[in-house]
């Protein structure tokens, strides 16, 4: 079976992907009721472009041995360029559960879990921890400090927004005018002549202030809390605020600690830019593409547009969404 495999391999990588699956499929019936058989029947099929084959042949493999990483590997790879994402987040989560230094894996699936952040904001520190386990046995992996701080910064970019959201929410509560309120001829006539129209007015004083006022007690007081507490606010809340410390406004001008962060940032871009398409992993008819055009490198490759591409004889949809999407996890885009 070893030196079925080996052949097949071997005719796959001259680019003979049909004759590859003709000598698989000539093998004995022992041989082809095996798992590496199943897997090496997918890897051609994929060559040949017949990825739902392809799919089944690494679920059959995975039957025979769940514990074939490489057949996992390549159904989560799979499924994920089909637009099964949540098949693919499973195959790339039992990858790592069965071996948790598994680099590709991780590092796919960090990329997964922030796509799932746009729905559920978890999953970011999920990605964090995915591209923090790749550094921790490869500090100087550029791919996985690329990542980790694009999921930091989109992390803390979806609480800053929430909290901005909060914060308008609050203040539409602190703009509703007091005459909206049912409260006693007493109470609203008090608060009118102390110049309280609204609730944010009406926060900015203490317990103290109103019951010092002429011809308020202790029943209009009551009153008012009661009424502020349905809100989620009490008297005195307004002042606690003022007193506050002020937000940290951004300068104009960046730090020097910005400026270090901007330049390392540009810095690892170049360096995933300058990375060998030969050592990436891409379909035959991909590669072929790239020889056709002379890429070497995923810089020249983000050079081109998706028309450019399209053009070309033999290129289709599945080929520009596999380019696509290794594009994207790289950090990179194609060019407009």
């Amino acid at each position: 079976m070893v030196d079925m495999v080996k052949t097949t391999d071997e005719l796959r990588t001259k680019g003979k992907a049909a004759e590859a699956l003709a000598a698989l499929e000539k093998a004995p019936k022992s041989e082809q009721n095996t798992a590496p058989w199943h897997y090496a029947r997918g890897r051609t099929l994929e060559d040949l472009g017949r990825y739902d084959d392809a799919l089944e042949a690494y679920e059959a493999a995975l039957a025979k041995n769940d514990k074939f990483r490489a057949a996992r590997l390549r159904l989560a790879f799979l499924a994920d360029l089909r637009g099964d994402e949540a098949k693919a987040l499973r195959c790339y989560e039992k990858c790592v559960e069965q071996w948790p230094r598994d680099e590709l894996a991780l590092l796919n699936l960090g990329t997964l879990y922030e796509e799932y952040g746009f729905q559920d904001p978890t999953y970011y520190e999920k990605a964090v921890q995915c591209y923090r386990q790749v550094l921790a046995f490869n500090p100087n992996h550029t791919r996985a400090r690329l990542g980790l701080r694009d999921a930091q910064a989109t992390k803390n970019m979806f609480y800053d927004e929430e909290q901005e959201r909060r914060r308008d929410k609050r203040n539409q509560v602190m703009e509703i005018p007091i005459t909206d309120f049912e409260l006693s001829v007493r109470s609203r006539n008090c608060l009118r002549k102390m110049n309280v129209f609204t609730l944010g007015d009406l926060v900015m004083h203490t317990e103290a202030d109103l019951l010092a006022y002429k011809n308020f007690g202790e029943t209009s007081l009551t009153e008012i809390k009661e009424m502020l507490t349905q809100h989620g606010l009490y008297l005195g809340i307004g002042l606690e605020h003022t007193g506050a410390a002020p937000a940290v406004v951004r300068q104009a001008v960046p730090t020097p600690a910005e400026v270090s962060a901007a330049q390392e940032e540009a810095e690892t871009r170049a360096a995933v830019a300058e990375m060998l398409l030969d050592g990436i992993e891409f379909s035959v008819r991909c590669r072929k593409c790239f020889t056709k055009l002379g890429l070497k490198t995923l810089g020249d490759l983000a050079n081109f547009s998706e028309t450019e591409l399209m053009d070309l004889k033999n290129f289709g949809q599945t080929s520009l969404t596999e380019i696509k999407q290794k594009l994207h996890r790289y950090g990179l885009n194609m060019k407009e």
